[in-house]
């Protein structure tokens, strides 16, 4: 199952909650809808901009489950830039973030070790994984 955070976080905000309580409540609502379904023996790729404290219940969402919790990345900034700009909305009124948008934000690194995907090397892979859970119907 693809579970993405902006579906749900662009629902919340369509429903009128408050803008401060829509991370934290969309992480939330994702991880439990995450560990439903890896609790029915499921797949799930989990699409978000995680911060340290939403990933710190990822990680424990996945060592309970058994399951990897990789940081996908891209070492490209010429590529990513292009992935930005060049990104389709595909959620009814959600407005995307620029390439401003995203460089302005605040990274988090991850203090753990943890898998590393670089999508500037990963994406024909990235691509078919997408496929592969698309055509699955999860």
């Amino acid at each position: 199952m693809w579970l993405r955070t902006d579906a749900i976080e662009q629902a919340m905000r369509q429903r009128g909650v408050p803008t401060a309580q829509i991370g934290p409540a969309g992480h939330t609502v994702a991880q439990a809808v995450a560990a439903t379904n890896l609790a029915l023996g499921r797949d799930v790729v989990a699409d978000a901009v995680s911060p340290a404290a939403a990933r710190a219940a990822w990680r424990a969402l996945a060592a309970e489950a058994g399951a990897a919790l990789p940081e996908v990345v891209c070492s490209d900034l010429a590529e990513h830039r292009c992935q930005v700009e060049s990104r389709q909305a595909d959620i009814p009124g959600l407005a995307l973030p620029d390439w401003a948008g995203v460089t302005g934000r605040r990274y988090e690194p991850w203090t753990a070790p943890h898998l590393v995907l670089d999508s500037a090397r990963l994406a024909a892979a990235l691509a078919w994984l997408e496929a592969e859970i698309a055509g699955r119907g999860a």
